[in-house]
C-alpha cells in the first residue's frame, strides 16, 4: 500500500466532519443559518437577566461562621464566601442553626438577620426576639417573650411566622417578686430560663436557673454561685449538658470567675479561672 495516498483519501471525510461542526454550532445558538452563509465562532451577547447555572465553589474544608460589630458572615479558609452587614451587639448567643444551614445574630434593634450558607442569600426578619436567642433543632431559632412564652421561628421556611413552641410557667417564689425570666440559651431541645429570685446585689444577681425540656416541668438547677447574672451557657448536642461562666463581682472593675458544669443528673462541679491578681 502506497501511504503517500492516505491523507488525499482522507480529505472528504474532514471536509463533512467540518459542515457538521459547523451545524452543531449553529444549532447550539438555536439559529438555523440561512443557506449559503457561514457561522461565526464568537459567541453571541448574552443578557444580564439570563439565568445562571454556575453552581457555587464546593467548599475546600471547614467552615466558619463568624459575628462581628457591623457584619455576620462565613470563612472558607481564608476567604469570606458570604457575608451580610448590619449592626450586631457584643453577645455570647448561638450563631448558627443546628442542620448548620443558616448563620443568624440579633441586631442592635432586637430583629434578626439571617445568612443561608449554601446561597449566600441574607434576609432581616422584622421579629422581635428580645436579648437572647437559641436554637429548636434543624433551621429552628427560640427566643423568650414576656412573661412565659418561648418562642420559635423556622428559617428555612420563607413563610413562617413567629409561632408559640411552649408555655413556660416558673414555680412561683414566697415573700418576693422575682425579676423577669430571661433565656440564657436554647440548643438541643432543652432551653435554660434565668431569673433573680432574692433581692438582687449591686450587680443583678445571683440567678436561680431552670431547665425546659419538652412539656414536664421545668427543673431548678439551683441558685448560681455568682452576685451578677449569667450571661454564657452552652449545651452539649443532646441538651443534657451545661456549662456556664460566672462572674463574682467585687466592685466595677474587679472580680473572680469560675466555670461550672452541670449534668442530667443533676451533679454539678465548679472550676476557678481566675483570681483577683489574674
Amino acid at each position: 500500500m502506497n501511504l503517500a495516498h492516505k491523507p488525499l483519501q482522507a480529505r472528504p471525510l474532514l471536509i463533512v466532519l467540518m459542515t457538521m461542526l459547523a451545524a452543531a454550532l449553529a444549532a447550539c445558538t438555536g439559529v438555523e443559518p440561512p443557506p449559503g452563509s457561514t457561522t461565526s465562532s464568537s459567541p453571541l451577547p448574552s443578557s444580564p437577566f439570563d439565568p445562571t447555572t454556575t453552581a457555587p465553589p464546593a467548599p475546600s474544608g471547614p467552615r466558619l461562621a463568624y459575628r462581628s460589630a457591623d457584619e455576620i458572615g462565613v470563612v472558607d479558609g481564608t476567604t469570606v464566601v458570604a457575608s451580610v452587614a448590619g449592626t450586631f451587639p457584643p453577645s455570647n448567643d448561638l450563631i448558627t442553626t443546628e442542620d448548620y444551614r443558616f448563620v443568624f445574630a440579633r441586631t442592635a434593634d432586637n430583629t434578626l438577620t439571617t445568612l443561608d450558607v449554601s446561597t449566600g442569600e441574607s434576609n432581616t426578619l422584622p421579629v422581635n426576639v428580645g436579648s437572647a436567642v437559641g436554637t429548636g433543632g434543624g433551621s429552628t431559632v427560640v427566643w423568650w417573650e414576656q412573661p412565659n412564652r418561648l418562642m420559635q421561628l423556622d428559617l428555612a421556611d420563607p413563610d413562617a411566622q413567629p409561632a408559640l413552641a411552649q408555655i413556660v410557667d416558673l414555680p412561683p417564689v414566697a415573700g418576693i417578686r422575682p425579676g423577669e425570666p430571661r433565656l440564657i440559651v436554647a440548643r438541643g431541645g432543652t432551653a435554660v430560663i434565668a431569673r433573680v429570685e432574692q433581692p438582687p446585689s449591686p450587680f443583678g444577681g445571683p440567678d436561680t436557673l431552670y431547665a425546659v425540656r419538652g412539656s414536664v416541668p421545668p427543673a431548678s438547677l439551683g441558685q448560681v454561685d455568682a452576685n451578677s447574672p449569667v450571661t454564657v451557657a452552652r449545651l452539649s448536642a443532646d441538651g443534657a449538658r451545661l456549662a456556664y461562666a460566672l462572674y463574682r463581682a467585687t466592685d466595677g472593675a474587679c472580680g473572680t470567675a469560675a466555670v461550672a458544669i452541670t449534668d442530667a443528673d443533676g451533679s454539678q462541679q465548679t472550676y476557678d479561672v481566675a483570681g483577683t491578681d489574674a
